[in-house]
């Protein structure tokens, strides 16, 4: 018997996720910079219950705070993007905080 929010998942035991999580962090050359975030819950999420923020080169304090908007349907993701971001096809939506580098911090 597995314990409450698991399920079987090709014969393995799988937690359902209980938040909502940043599941993607892509970093491309240039501008190429994007952020996924997954609903893994088994219902819709308010995003305006939360921040993307990026905290630049180690700093103490978000130097981009973004409070998102909207709602993210169980199961469903929702990518963020630099504005000049180019090399990913599909729906994006632009926010400031995917402005970032390897020695940045990414927060929600």
């Amino acid at each position: 018997m597995l314990a409450a929010g698991f399920s079987m998942i090709g014969g393995q035991a799988a937690a359902q996720a209980t938040d909502l999580i940043i599941s993607e962090y892509v970093e491309g050359s240039a501008s190429n910079k994007y952020i996924e975030l997954y609903n893994g819950t088994s219902g819709p999420i308010n995003l305006s219950d939360y921040r993307l923020r990026l905290y630049a080169n180690g700093a103490a304090a978000p130097t981009n705070d973004v409070l998102l908007s909207g709602t993210l349907s169980a199961g469903a993701p929702i990518v963020y993007r630099n504005t000049a971001a180019a090399i990913y096809g599909g729906a994006a939506t632009n926010k400031a905080a995917c402005n970032f580098n390897g020695n940045d911090a990414i927060a929600l």
